[in-house]
């Protein structure tokens, strides 16, 4: 059975080792991370700029080709409720 106080020294012996080796990681592979990580928000925070542009230009081309169609359904419906014609506007 060991003393307390071995497995202190023990203990604290390995503490040490485990940030050694973890600054030897974080010196060797820390750039590499760092990077990856700014590609990761860089890409993300793109495809959320292009996805709130896209709807955006959609809510304006959908309300510019909604007026044409629903004057040509009401055009459609006069000419069946009254006979007359269908014409085409353009």
């Amino acid at each position: 059975m060991a003393e307390p106080i071995q497995d202190g020294i023990f203990r604290e012996i390995d503490e040490e080792l485990r940030q050694e080796q973890f600054a030897r990681l974080w010196k060797r592979y820390g750039r590499i991370f760092v990077t990856g990580a700014c590609i990761i928000v860089a890409t993300v925070a793109g495809y959320k700029a292009w996805e709130n542009y896209d709807l955006s230009n959609r809510g304006k081309q959908g309300e510019h080709c909604r007026r044409p169609f629903i004057t040509y359904i009401v055009f459609a419906i006069r000419g069946m409720l009254y006979g007359a014609p269908f014409t085409s506007l353009s």
